[in-house]
């Protein structure tokens, strides 16, 4: 390891402390590892959109509004759980109506089910969506009408200089990151636990994450671990 690391990020970093470290001799390596490219279906009417929406991207925000431009609803009318920090900062500034909100997809499932009047939900998502959320609501009878309105794809490169440290923002852009590079042993970073459980599955052994889901946060628990100071290890 060394004195100034360098550092693979799958997302491109933009975080204001960049600046800072490049300036005492980190190095960062970013790429963009997946691309969402919003595709709202045809065929879609004001009546297969449920009162009850999930969206847990800004990117599934962004999509809800298109499909709410087309089909001239009013989001007034509708009532939103997402996920917390920057989908729950981008849904409030877009006027939607925020019911709650949770950090992953498991945990919003479990705020939804606190509400026993829902009994659907319209989950606008990806193609390459996850199931914990769907497979909860469903087992306690919630039906989930998914809606894939827009497409998550593999944007890969190939990372050949030595790194010591590697940051995943999700389970997507590790298994595209994997179809062109192999597993290295060194540590790595998530935004949150659903990509740290995902990088262990996969065979890492140092996973680290972030306090909570964000990219300044997520950057200090790096810094912390070159400063030797403690960071949130997922046992």
């Amino acid at each position: 390891m060394s004195a100034t690391p360098h550092i693979v990020s799958t997302r491109k970093l933009t975080s204001g402390k960049l600046e800072e470290l490049r300036a005492k001799g980190w190095k960062f390596s970013s790429h963009d590892f997946i691309s969402k490219v919003i595709h709202v279906p045809t065929g879609l009417t004001a009546e297969s959109i449920n009162k009850h929406v999930v969206l847990t991207s800004i990117t599934g925000v962004k999509s809800f509004l298109q499909i709410a431009e087309r089909l001239q609803l009013s989001i007034a009318d509708y009532i939103i759980y997402c996920i917390s920090r920057g989908t729950k900062e981008y849904a409030a500034a877009s006027g939607l109506n925020i019911k709650s909100t949770a950090l992953n997809a498991s945990l919003l499932a479990d705020e939804i089910l606190k509400d026993v009047e829902v009994k659907a939900v319209t989950h606008v998502s990806s193609n390459l969506r996850r199931d914990e959320l769907s497979d909860k609501l469903n087992k306690a009878g919630v039906v989930v009408h998914d809606i894939t309105a827009y497409r998550t794809e593999f944007t890969p490169i190939v990372v050949s200089k030595t790194y010591d440290a590697i940051v995943f923002f999700s389970p997507s852009a590790l298994d595209s990151f994997l179809t062109q590079n192999q597993l290295q042993r060194v540590p790595c970073f998530c935004i949150g636990k659903t990509t740290a459980d995902y990088a262990s599955q996969k065979g890492y052994q140092q996973v680290y994450m972030a306090d909570a889901p964000s990219e300044d946060i997520l950057l200090q628990s790096i810094i912390n671990y070159y400063s030797n100071t403690p960071a949130h290890v997922k046992e």
